[in-house]
């Protein structure tokens, strides 16, 4: 019997575009007092990443991967602090069990 499993034990993974949609605390700066920056108060909002991508290394179940993108909200909290700037993120994961 011919085994066509396209899984690798080892290989990388490249997630050229991917999207999201988050809850995340909406608040902006509101001004400087005494050289120190003072921010609104929070509150939970819808934001969207609307562009990420990334590159992961999986090595026998165990996955390190690197991630960047951009996040943004929409109406009225167009000044969040957080708004249309860049993020990068580290991903570590590891399959348990399951089919090989």
């Amino acid at each position: 019997m011919d085994n066509n499993n396209p899984y690798h034990k080892k290989c990388i993974n490249i997630v050229p575009v991917a999207f999201s949609i988050n809850e995340d605390s909406y608040f902006y700066k509101t001004g400087d007092v005494d050289d120190k920056a003072k921010y609104s108060s929070k509150s939970d909002n819808i934001s969207l990443t609307y562009y990420s991508f990334g590159i992961t290394y999986e090595y026998y179940g165990l996955n390190i991967g690197g991630f960047m993108g951009w996040d943004r909200m929409f109406g009225s909290q167009k000044d969040w602090i957080y708004q249309k700037k860049p993020w990068v993120s580290v991903g570590i994961g590891y399959k348990f069990g399951g089919a090989d």
